[in-house]
């Protein structure tokens, strides 16, 4: 008897311990789907916004710190990346490339950063 209940403790620790690691895997793939969705919302609001209200007071900030800043149809310099103001999505254009408007919200409006982005 001491035997049969020792194979049963046995076998449900393996299992227990085989649903606790599906569980995980499950789990885990669940947080990358919703920062997936997290990041699909965020663009769908972004999309939504229009972009000269939410970037205006950005383009004011710069202008007041003396930041150099762009606008669409401006030739890029080399070694020269483009933040843009309306939703930060940041570029590194080839040198002498016309700017075009953001490809994510549409914006023309950027930020010049010469060397690159400081964090």
């Amino acid at each position: 008897m001491e035997d049969l209940t020792a194979n049963k403790v046995a076998f449900l620790r393996a299992w227990l311990k085989d649903d606790l690691h599906r569980a995980g895997d499950y789990l885990r793939g669940l947080g990358g789907e919703l920062q997936t969705l997290e990041e699909r919302g965020g663009s769908w609001l972004l999309d939504a916004a229009d972009p000269t209200e939410t970037a205006w007071p950005n383009l004011m900030r710069c202008i007041k710190q003396g930041k150099p800043w762009a606008l669409a149809g401006e030739r890029t310099v080399a070694g020269e990346e483009l933040q843009c103001l309306g939703c930060g999505y940041r570029a590194m254009p080839e040198a002498g490339a016309q700017i075009t408007p953001c490809h994510r919200c549409g914006y023309g409006c950027f930020r010049q950063i010469e060397g690159g982005l400081e964090d």
